[in-house]
């Protein structure tokens, strides 16, 4: 039951570790207490450190931010098919 109203950004840090070359992505997703979902991907996450920032108003579907269930992050992408290899997330914020 988060109230994000008056938050404008979700940053983020993230790298990959021992997915060798194939491509990995992240799916970053918002569920509010309406089961109004939506997300947005980040395609082709580096080895290296990466920081990433993401205006809430680019998750459309979500109506009503006063009331926030969950967001989560998901491996996706060829890379993450072999289920290996380790994608590290870090210094999850919300920005006013």
């Amino acid at each position: 039951k988060l109230d994000l109203n008056g938050f404008r950004t979700l940053g983020f840090s993230v790298k990959k570790v021992d997915y060798k070359k194939e491509p990995v992505a992240l799916r970053v997703r918002f569920t509010n207490q309406f089961k109004e979902n939506s997300e947005i991907y980040v395609k082709n996450i580096p080895a290296r450190w990466q920081d990433y920032r993401i205006n809430l108003s680019d998750f459309k579907d979500i109506s009503e931010w006063s009331r926030m269930r969950e967001v989560s992050f998901v491996v996706e992408g060829p890379g993450a098919k072999e289920k290996r290899g380790v994608l590290y997330i870090a210094n999850v914020k919300l920005l006013k």
